[in-house]
Formats: structure tokens, sequence, C-alpha cells
């Protein structure tokens, strides 16, 4: 049996287990790298092949490649994912990947905006202008989702919602101060806003098309359609070109909440709640997310 005979009888059993189809094509073609590479150091797409030195010289070559610490470690995972399915039919006796060391992921400073900068792209946001014709060909501007847009970069910057939640959001989930917000795992957690980001909420439904049922989309389009990931996603980042800002997306302003929050002294427990996290060592990472400001910074090195 071959790695290749191997992998095509593991990608009918994940399909079969329920994997996705995106899942089995990342892992065949994960195991297919290897394969190449074994034809290359003149070694065989066989199971006697598949042994730690050959991973290792494999995870050296992606390392010398500038192959990403991300990409590396799928790809060990997919040789894993192999090896069980082998030891599993008796084909080998151990993992030959366990002894092989993960590509360490390089940490990165989590981004946000500050408060003043959250603050103007939320006022960008709305209204919008859009300069048309009349009959008699004179211009006329039309003020359109006056408060649509302001109101979608709320539920992110001040509730810290996922993009696919806000796009998910319908009329029964409106509360008098509230969100009901369908999360990871379908679970739901009631999320706060303040009284200004309720008035602009409820100010959009006066000016929202669509129909009334209480699973209607909360934010639609012209036609009255649900918007969708991608139509929210280019609003922010409209938004945020307005003040010649690159770089803001809808996780961003997720991060923006939980660092402006823990800035002003909110607790950990409180965020995770929020942000809907499992567990609080998610939540943990925006402890070390939140920089000096540069004032701050300046007063520390104040009696040099």
């Amino acid at each position: 049996m071959t790695l290749t005979e191997a992998m095509a009888m593991l990608a009918r059993q994940m399909g079969a287990e329920g994997s996705s189809a995106a899942t089995v094509d990342a892992y065949t073609t994960d195991v297919r790298h290897f394969v190449a590479f074994l034809n290359s150091i003149k070694a065989r797409d066989t199971i006697p092949c598949f042994v730690t030195e050959n991973i290792q010289r494999w995870m050296i070559e992606q390392t010398e490649k500038d192959i990403a610490p991300t990409t590396r470690n799928r790809r060990l995972a997919a040789l894993a994912r192999l090896a069980l399915f082998l030891e599993s039919i008796g084909k080998i006796e151990k993992d030959p990947t366990h002894t092989v060391r993960r590509a360490k992921k390089p940490k990165r400073v989590t981004r946000y905006l500050t408060a003043e900068v959250a603050a103007r792209l939320i006022r960008a946001g709305g209204p919008t202008s859009v300069t048309t014709f009349d009959a008699t060909r004179i211009q006329v501007r039309r003020v359109v989702y006056r408060f649509r847009n302001k109101a979608i970069l709320r539920t992110f910057v001040q509730g810290g919602l996922r993009l696919g939640e806000v796009a998910g959001l319908s009329l029964r989930d409106l509360r008098k101060d509230a969100l009901l917000v369908l999360g990871k795992g379908d679970k739901e957690r009631i999320v706060k806003f303040s009284p200004q980001a309720m008035t602009t909420i409820k100010g959009w439904l006066t000016e929202r098309k669509g129909g009334d049922g209480p699973e209607e989309a909360l934010f639609t389009n012209h036609l009255g359609g649900r918007l969708s990931r991608r139509q929210i996603a280019r609003i922010v980042r409209d938004a945020a070109k307005t003040l010649q800002i690159e770089g803001v997306h809808p996780h961003l302003l997720r991060h923006t909440m939980a660092t402006l929050m823990r800035e002003r002294g909110a607790e950990l427990d409180v965020i995770q709640q929020r942000l809907g996290h499992e567990s609080m060592a998610t939540t943990e990472r925006y402890l070390h997310a939140v920089p000096l400001n540069q004032a701050e910074a300046a007063n520390l090195l104040g009696d040099l």
C-alpha cells in the first residue's frame, strides 16, 4: 500500500464521518506534498518511507523555504492524522510524527483602534448620501441609510460581535437595551448596549426595508434582503477608507471592544461573557494586547 492509496482510504473515511470536503482536500494536498518530497530525495511513496527521519527532513526543507509556521504545522497535522489511520488498520506500530517538533508561531501584537479613532469610525458610518438626476437632469442629493451603517459599526465596536453574528441578527433578537446573539456552537448570549447605541439601532428600524416577521433580518439592503457577510465587511472597510485607515476589518473591531473595555477596568469574566468565549484562556490574551498609551509611556521616563 502506498501513502497515496492510504490517504485515499482515509479521505473516504473522513467523508463518511462528516468531515467537510475542504478539510479532506486540505489533508489530501498536504500528504501529496510529502509524497513529492519523498520523490525528491529518491525515497518512495511507501509506508516503510513514512518514518520520523524523512518527516523531520521535510520540516527542515519547509523552514528553509520560508514556509509559514502555521502551514508547516498544518501539514504535520495531516501526516499525524494519516499515521493514526495507518495504526488503526495495523500498517504501522507507532506514530512517526510524535517526536517531530511543531513550528513556533511568532507572537503577534493584537491590533486595535484607540477610543478616539473608534468613535470617528462609527461617525464615518453615516448618514450615507447618493447623488442622482431627476427628470429634468438636475442633480438631486438623497440621504440613504441614515442609521444602518452606524448601527452595524456600533454592534462591532461596542458589542464585540463576530461578523457572522451580526449577519445573522434578526428582528426577534432585538431587546429593549440589548441584542440576543447566536454565537459559536449555537450558544445564545445577551449583549447589552448603551442607550446611544440602542437609539441608533432602533433609528435604523424607521428606515429599514424588509418584512415584519420576527425572523426577518435586522440589517437589510435596499431591496429588503438580508445583508451578506461580504456586504457587512465592505461597510466596515468603506468607513475606514473615509478616515484613510488601512487594515480595518470586523474582527479588529471585536479586538478593539475587548481591549478598550480592559483598559477601562472591566473584569475579564465580563469581557469573556460579552465576547462569547468558551474559555477564559482565549480572553486572557487581551491582557497582553494593551500597550501603554504613548503619553503614559513618556511619563514613565519623565525623570530621565
